[in-house]
């Protein structure tokens, strides 16, 4: 079982928590977000290679966005 929800090895960029829940699987990604509606905003932190990173982003629509589920 591989996270190929949250780790990028393309730009080296792995998801570490989301609004403070550890986000090891696609599961806990979900877990993480699961009180969250579009507009919210949502802290990640986050690695780029060993340099950890945090940033505040704005929760889209997925169907607005054109994500499919």
């Amino acid at each position: 079982h591989g996270d190929t929800s949250h780790h990028s090895s393309k730009t080296g960029l792995t998801i570490n928590h989301i609004n403070g829940v550890k986000t090891d699987s696609v599961a806990q990604l979900y877990v993480a977000l699961e009180n969250t509606k579009p507009g919210d905003e949502a802290e990640v932190v986050y690695y780029r290679g060993s340099k950890k990173l945090t940033a505040k982003v704005q929760l889209s629509d997925r169907a607005k966005a054109g994500i499919a589920n």
